[in-house]
């Protein structure tokens, strides 16, 4: 039998039972996103959770006309959107940045699995922590004072989103203008060259 891509990645997490993998595999939905569509709208509430399995997603807000990306969601990663387990409405906007394929699992399901399961609460405990320590990457980032160095280190750990993501979109997320993303960037790839 196939393991579900979802379920490989949450036992590296933890070990989980056969029976869990079955009830998992039966319940999680595969859905495919086009470039630029937006699987929640601000203002929406959130109805399930999203496991990456090709592509790449973003999750931002928007301040006056602007787009501020809070995070990057590519191959192998959660995401649970904000206010999910609240059951509320959320500011956020997740967009597919690529051609995405993700595999949800819907409010109600997991609720029903957390109950019955109890060995699956671990499992979300992690992806939760992981979700946390993602945005303490971004707290790290922001807290680079030099524009340069700040897009070093999101390249070099974020290799693919810094292909397929936007100028506007990284340069929000690195709080670098986006006229100075540029020169980063053009200067990064000019030393390369020699």
């Amino acid at each position: 039998m196939m393991t579900h891509p979802a379920i490989e990645s949450l036992t590296a997490f933890i070990s989980i039972s056969t029976e869990l993998k079955t009830l998992l595999s039966s319940k999680l939905t595969r859905q495919e996103y086009s470039p630029n569509q937006i699987l929640v709208g601000g203002g929406q509430r959130a109805t399930c959770i999203y496991f990456v399995e090709k592509g790449l997603l973003r999750s931002y807000y928007k301040r006056k006309s602007a787009e501020i990306t809070r995070d990057f969601f590519q191959t192998g990663d959660f995401l649970i959107p904000p206010n999910f387990f609240r059951k509320t409405s959320c500011k956020d906007y997740i967009e597919a940045v690529d051609f995405t394929i993700v595999y949800t699992l819907i409010y109600e399901d997991l609720m029903e699995i957390l109950k019955h399961h109890t060995e699956f609460h671990r499992s979300m405990l992690e992806i939760l922590e992981y979700q946390y320590e993602k945005s303490m990457q971004r707290d790290q980032f922001l807290r680079i004072t030099s524009a340069v160095e700040r897009y070093r280190l999101f390249h070099s750990r974020y290799k693919t989103v810094s292909e397929l993501a936007t100028l506007p979109m990284i340069s929000s997320y690195l709080n670098i203008s986006r006229k100075h993303l540029s020169r980063v960037k053009n200067h990064e790839a000019f030393k390369k060259e020699k």
